[in-house]
C-alpha cells in the first residue's frame, strides 16, 4: 500500500477510530489502528501475531481488527457502487473493451477457496469439492 493511500485511509476512518485518553493509558493512535487492521486483512496472521508485529498484546489487535473492519464496511458506499443507470453501464463497458479489449462487460468476479480447520459444529457445510474445509471469498470489480 502506497503512504498516499494509508493517509488517505487514517484520514477517512479518524473519526470512527479516535479513542480518548484516559489518565490510565494513552489510546492507541488511529495511524497504528489502521495499520494492525491493514496487516491483519493483508496477511491473514493470528491476532496474537498482529499484536506482536505493532507491540499490541492479543485480544488488544482482535478489538482493534474488528473496529477496523466495522469502520471500512460503515464507509463501503463511498467506494462500492455499481453501474445503475444505462449511461453508467455504458461507460463501464466501454472501459473494459478500451483497456482490455473485452466488449460487453460491465465487471469481472472470480472466487477462491480459502482453507480453515473443521469448525465443531457443522463441519459438512464446510467440506468442499476440493476435499477440504474452507470458506469462500468471492470478488467483484470494474475495469
Amino acid at each position: 500500500m502506497e503512504r498516499e493511500t494509508f493517509d488517505e485511509l487514517c484520514r477517512l476512518l479518524r473519526g470512527d477510530l479516535t479513542r480518548q485518553e484516559t489518565r490510565l493509558r494513552k489510546p492507541v493512535s488511529v495511524e497504528k489502528r489502521v495499520a494492525v487492521g491493514v496487516w491483519r486483512l493483508s496477511t491473514g496472521n493470528s491476532y496474537r501475531s498482529c499484536g506482536l508485529q505493532f507491540g499490541l498484546g492479543k485480544s488488544t489487535a482482535k478489538v482493534i481488527c474488528r473496529e477496523f473492519e466495522e469502520a471500512l464496511c460503515r464507509k463501503k458506499d463511498l467506494f462500492i457502487r455499481f453501474p445503475y443507470t444505462e449511461d453508467e453501464v455504458q461507460e463501464a463497458m466501454d472501459t473494459f473493451e478500451e483497456e482490455y479489449k473485452f466488449p460487453q462487460i460491465v465487471g469481472a468476479i472470480d472466487g477462491c477457496h480459502i482453507e480453515i480447520n473443521a469448525p465443531p459444529e457443522n463441519k459438512e457445510d464446510y467440506f468442499n469439492r476440493k476435499q477440504y474445509y474452507s470458506i469462500n471469498l468471492q470478488g467483484t470489480v470494474n475495469s
